[in-house]
């Protein structure tokens, strides 16, 4: 059986990947309601929500990965 450390890890590395599919599958429908209506929220926000949850999904994945190298 795998250690809990182990089973810690691997759910960190299933809730990154989970949190880049989100944002990525999310962004679509998105940019579509932007481009229907131009003025929905300030100018730049979207790209720093996006880019923000994008890289902490990234951040989340990795760590578990090499987590789980490392042990």
């Amino acid at each position: 059986p795998m250690s809990k450390q182990i089973q810690e890890l691997t759910w960190q590395s299933v809730i990154g990947a989970a949190v880049i599919s989100f944002v990525v599958a999310g962004s679509y429908p998105y940019v579509v309601l932007k481009l229907v209506n131009w003025g929905f929220q300030a100018p730049g926000a979207t790209t720093t929500i996006a880019f923000v949850l994008f890289f902490s999904g990234v951040q989340l994945f990795f760590t578990g990965i090499i987590g789980e190298w490392g042990t």
